[in-house]
């Protein structure tokens, strides 16, 4: 198995200008490295106005204005992401993902559909608990020298992130593969994000609906566990609706709940959840018993 880390620049805090990556096999040993420069047909803003002051790309304005756009180079960033044999890594993965994103729609290209173990959230759960750290604090906290590397060139940023998790994987006296399996709930994709934003939405109106019936603090409180998906926002609104209408209370605090609904058992995270809370389990109930529920008053 082969570990491809990515990292991607951007001219104004949006759109692309570079894509760096490193592969390494299970040793972290480089197999191969490169800095994909694009122009990304957008002005260069990078001043104190703008989304970072601080930030000074690896190359001139000139360089990237004579590469190709995101169109030309396509196939051969969806060529590396879906290489088979591997597992795709990056600092703040969603982010990046985001960056592809904006270039895929910009440019009508199809999303390609990817799994990348996120190291920020890795480090954060394993060293760092409840903080955000930039690369650069991570590389500080762990003592990594940067040596010739250069901050802000991807493919450079890129191999500082693959030196971040073999550190890890030291100080852990782990295999890489067995530092990606204990923290499985690092993943990011797609779809993820999208359910993300779903629940964004669904936490906004469940904190109105809880000002509205402030009388429920003390009642029974229903959580929606991930095994049973999140397809229509809308519909999962009125069903909560339902729910304070008649009596109930919901959560997103799975320590905090009463029923989980969920299909047969819920999801592992979430049954770390609750063993740390170190509390009874709540009862498993499923969506048609939810619906009964709902009716008896």
């Amino acid at each position: 198995m082969n570990y491809m880390y990515f990292d991607i620049e951007c001219c104004d805090g949006n759109h692309i200008c570079s894509f760096g990556y490193v592969v390494v096999n299970d040793k972290f040993k480089v197999l191969e490295k490169k800095d994909i420069l694009i122009n990304p047909e957008m002005p260069f803003k990078l001043g104190r106005a703008n989304f970072d002051p601080y930030i000074s790309l690896a190359y001139e304005e000139e360089e990237f204005r004579r590469n190709p756009n995101f169109k030309a180079r396509y196939d051969l960033i969806k060529k590396l992401l879906t290489k088979p044999n591997q597992i795709i890594l990056g600092h703040s993965a969603a982010s990046d993902l985001n960056f592809l994103d904006i270039a895929y729609k910009r440019y009508w290209k199809k999303r390609v559909e990817i799994d990348v173990y996120d190291t920020q959230k890795i480090y954060a759960d394993n060293f760092a608990p409840g903080k955000c750290p930039s690369l650069e604090n991570i590389l500080k906290d762990l003592n990594i020298d940067m040596g010739e590397l250069v901050a802000h060139k991807s493919c450079d940023d890129a191999e500082l992130t693959m030196l971040a998790v073999k550190e890890m994987c030291l100080r852990k006296n782990i295999s890489v593969a067995e530092l990606l399996r204990r923290n499985s709930a690092c993943v990011v994709s797609y779809r993820l994000l999208e359910d993300n934003q779903k629940r964004s939405i669904i936490k906004k109106r469940i904190k109105s609906l809880n000002k509205i019936y402030n009388d429920k603090i003390g009642a029974d409180k229903i959580y929606f566990s991930a095994s049973i998906g999140l397809n229509n926002v809308d519909h999962r609104i009125k069903l909560i609706e339902k729910i304070y209408r008649n009596g109930y209370a919901v959560t997103l605090d799975i320590a905090d709940s009463t029923y989980i609904v969920c299909n047969n058992n819920i999801a592992r995270r979430e049954n770390n959840l609750l063993a740390a809370a170190n509390k009874e389990k709540p009862q498993l109930i499923s969506y048609n018993q939810l619906m009964r529920m709902l009716t008896r008053k």
